[in-house]
């Protein structure tokens, strides 16, 4: 059985897309959620609300890699990657 998956939290009847960018000189990528238009209703016959430009609701920026790969072992810690929220 394929277990159900949870909704945390969104945004409603907004259309959009996540945009990221790797800067490989600083070892980072920024992920942007960006909102472009909006539907009044769910199901509803009018024209959804375009946003121009374009509203960047959330952007995080993490590291892709350890700098100092001896940094990462095999003890099963959590190596996680750095994230920091940009608002």
């Amino acid at each position: 059985m394929i277990p159900s998956v949870l909704y945390e939290n969104g945004a409603t009847r907004q259309l959009g897309y996540l945009k990221i960018s790797v800067d490989p000189e600083n070892n980072t990528a920024t992920a942007q959620e960006v909102f472009v238009a909006y539907v009044e209703e769910k199901d509803s016959i009018e024209t959804p609300h375009v946003y121009d430009p374009p509203i960047v609701e959330e952007a995080i920026t993490f590291q892709l890699k350890p700098s100092d790969i001896s940094q990462l072992d095999d003890d099963n810690d959590d190596d996680s990657c750095f994230i920091s929220i940009i608002r």
